[in-house]
C-alpha cells in the first residue's frame, strides 16, 4: 500500500501531484480506490495513475473499469466541429487553451457527456461516432433567423413531436421540419440535393403574424434574438472583461482559438442585452481612462476643470433619492488614483497618490453598480461607497459621492453626481464608521460584504453590521440627498416638509426616535406606578 506522501502522475493528463492526497481532492476519489489504481492499475473517478518515484509501467498494466479486458493507453479524440484528429485529449486541450490544468479534468466530461468545452465537441476516435443526439449544441433556424439554446428548445419552439435524436439526424442532414430549415451553430450544412440553396419556408402570412403576436416566436432564453446581434452583444462584453483583465471565473465570454467569441455559461437574451448595455457604457470611461494613461506625468496635459463621465447611476443610487444625472470623476482625481503610493512627480502636481491599477480605475462603473455598503459621509453633501477591490495594501476601496454637482462634458455645463475620490482606506477606518457608528450605514450588500472580507482578510462585511433587514435595501435616504432637496430651489415652498424629512432621517441616524420612544414609556410607566400608589 502507497502512503499518503507518495508523488503520484495521471497517465490520462500527465498531471503531477506531489502526494496522493493532492490527486484524491483533483479528482474527487478515495485512498482506497487510489491505492488499487496505483497497485494493479485499475482505473478510479475514470483516471488511471502510476507512482511518480517510480519507472512508469508499460502499457499493458493499466486496465480499463475493474480489470476488463483492453489497453488504457491514451486514447486518440476528434473534434466534431474542426473534423481535426489529435493523438490524446491532451494534444486536443494544447490546441484548445494551451493546455490549461483548470479544462483538463473537463474534457472528460466533454468526451463523455457531449457537452462543448470552449465552445468545441469531442469524441473518441477509437469508438463508433456517437448520434447527433449525444452532443450538446445551439440549434439555428434560417427562415426564422433565430437560435435555439438545444435541441430540446427548439423542438418545442416549432412543435416537433418525435425524439431528440430523430430531431438531431434531421438537422445534421439538412432535412426541412416542419417547414422549418435548421443546422448546428458552428457547424458547416451539408449541401441540398440538385445544388439547390437554403430557401425561407415561412409564408409571409406567417411572419407578419408573428410580428403582430399571434405565432409565438422562437426564443433565446426567453427572448428571440438574431445571430448578428447576438455576436455583437457578445463583441461588447467581450472586449469589456478584456479591458479590465476580468479573471476566467468571472467572464461570461470566452475566445476560441480561431478568435471566434462564445459564451461560458448559458444566460438569458434579455440579461445579455442588459450586459451589452452597460459594458458598453463602461467601456467609454475605460477607453477614455486609458488614453490619458500615457499623460499621467505630462505637466501639457490640463487636468484643470476636465471631466470624464463615469456611467449612469445603478437601480440602488436612484431608490436612494440620486438625480438622474450621470456620475463624473475629474482628471485630477483620477491622476491621484493612478500615481504610485508615497511617489510625488515633480513634473505634475499630485496631492494624494493612492497607487490603483490602470485595470482597477477602469472597474469603476461596475464596482459602483453594486457597492458593499452605502454610508453617510462626515460631510452632510456627500456619501460614501464601499467597492468590493482592494488596493495594493490589501485596503477596501471606497468613493466619495456628491450629488449635485456640476461638471463640463462635450464643452458644456451638465449636473451630475461627482465622484470626489477613489482609493484604499484601512480597517480602523471602517471600524469605527460601521461599528461605533452604526447608524451611518444605509445600505449592506451581505454577499458583496463577503467576497470583500475574503480579498482583504477582514471579518467585517460579511455580517450584519446595524440591521437584519439591511441586506440589499434602502432603508432612509442619505444625508446628502436630504439636504440636496432642502437646497433644490423647486422644493423652497416645500419647507415644512423638507424640514420634516431631514429632521426624520437625522433622528433615524442618530438612534434618537427609539430614544425619545423609550423615555415616553418608561414616563408611562412611572405615572402609572405612582397612581396605584395613591389608589391604596
Amino acid at each position: 500500500m502507497s502512503k499518503p506522501g507518495t508523488p503520484v502522475i495521471c497517465l490520462e493528463t500527465e498531471e503531477r501531484f506531489e502526494s496522493m492526497k493532492e490527486a484524491m481532492e483533483r479528482y474527487g476519489v478515495s485512498s482506497g480506490s487510489l491505492n488499487s489504481a496505483l497497485t494493479y492499475g485499475y482505473s478510479t473517478g475514470g483516471y488511471h495513475f502510476y507512482r511518480a518515484d517510480e519507472p512508469k509501467p508499460d502499457d499493458s498494466f493499466f486496465k480499463s473499469g475493474n480489470g476488463g479486458k483492453g489497453s488504457s493507453k491514451k486514447r486518440p479524440v476528434i473534434c466534431l466541429e474542426t473534423g481535426v484528429q489529435f493523438e490524446s485529449a491532451i494534444a486536443a486541450l494544447k490546441w484548445l487553451d494551451s493546455g490549461k490544468t483548470n479544462n483538463r479534468g473537463n474534457m472528460r466530461t466533454a468526451l463523455i457527456s457531449g457537452s462543448a468545452l470552449l465552445g468545441y465537441h469531442f469524441y473518441y476516435a477509437d469508438e463508433p461516432k456517437p448520434p447527433n443526439s449525444h452532443f450538446k449544441r445551439a440549434v439555428y433556424c434560417e427562415d426564422l433567423d433565430t437560435v435555439f439554446t438545444s435541441l430540446e428548445t427548439c423542438a418545442d419552439a416549432i412543435g416537433f413531436n418525435g425524439s431528440i435524436s430523430d430531431l438531431a439526424d434531421k438537422v445534421a442532414n439538412g432535412t426541412v421540419v416542419k417547414g422549418h430549415r435548421l443546422g448546428f451553430v458552428g457547424v458547416d450544412r451539408k449541401p441540398l440535393p440538385n445544388g439547390d440553396k437554403w430557401k425561407p419556408a415561412v409564408t409571409d402570412a406567417k411572419r407578419e403574424n408573428m410580428q403582430v403576436g399571434r405565432v409565438s416566436s422562437p426564443l433565446y432564453g426567453k427572448q428571440s434574438v438574431k445571430p448578428a446581434r447576438l455576436q455583437e452583444w457578445l463583441g461588447t462584453i467581450c472586449e469589456y472583461e478584456n479591458a479590465v483583465s476580468k479573471p476566467a471565473t468571472e467572464r461570461i465570454t470566452g475566445i476560441r482559438p480561431d478568435g471566434a467569441i462564445f459564451l461560458r455559461r448559458q444566460i438569458a437574451a434579455t440579461e445579455l442585452l442588459s450586459l451589452a448595455d452597460r459594458y458598453g457604457e463602461y467601456l467609454d470611461f475605460a477607453d477614455e481612462a486609458a488614453d490619458f494613461a500615457p499623460f499621467l506625468y505630462d505637466a501639457s496635459f490640463s487636468t484643470r476643470g476636465a471631466y470624464l463621465k463615469v456611467s449612469s447611476p445603478g437601480n440602488i443610487y436612484r431608490e436612494a433619492g440620486f438625480p438622474q444625472d450621470p456620475f463624473f470623476y475629474t482628471y485630477n482625481h483620477l491622476r491621484d488614483a493612478l500615481v504610485p503610493k508615497g511617489f510625488y512627480p515633480s513634473t505634475v502636481r499630485v496631492r494624494h497618490p493612492h497607487g490603483l491599477t490602470l485595470e482597477q480605475i477602469k472597474r469603476l462603473p461596475e464596482l459602483l453598480e453594486r457597492p458593499v455598503v452605502l454610508m453617510d459621509s462626515d460631510r452632510d453633501d456627500t456619501m460614501i461607497a464601499v467597492l468590493a477591490d482592494v488596493d495594493e495594501d490589501g485596503f477596501p476601496l471606497i468613493a466619495a459621492l456628491r450629488p449635485g454637482g456640476n461638471a463640463v462634458s462635450e464643452g458644456r455645463s451638465v449636473g451630475g453626481t461627482i465622484v470626489c475620490s477613489f482609493y484604499g482606506k484601512p480597517e480602523n477606518y471602517f471600524r469605527f464608521k460601521m461599528q461605533q457608528m452604526p447608524q451611518r450605514v444605509l445600505y449592506q450588500d451581505i454577499e458583496k460584504g463577503r467576497e470583500l472580507d475574503a480579498r482583504a482578510k477582514l471579518q467585517l462585511f460579511g455580517g450584519n453590521i446595524a440591521s437584519p433587514d439591511l441586506d440589499r435595501r434602502i432603508i432612509r435616504p442619505p444625508e446628502c440627498i436630504v439636504k440636496l432637496r432642502a437646497d433644490t430651489p423647486q422644493m423652497e415652498t416645500h419647507g415644512r416638509e423638507t424640514s420634516r424629512v431631514r429632521r426624520e432621517s437625522r433622528d433615524m441616524a442618530s438612534g434618537r426616535a427609539a430614544l425619545d420612544a423609550g423615555r415616553r414609556a418608561e414616563t408611562a410607566r412611572v405615572t402609572e406606578r405612582h397612581i396605584d400608589s395613591n389608589l391604596k
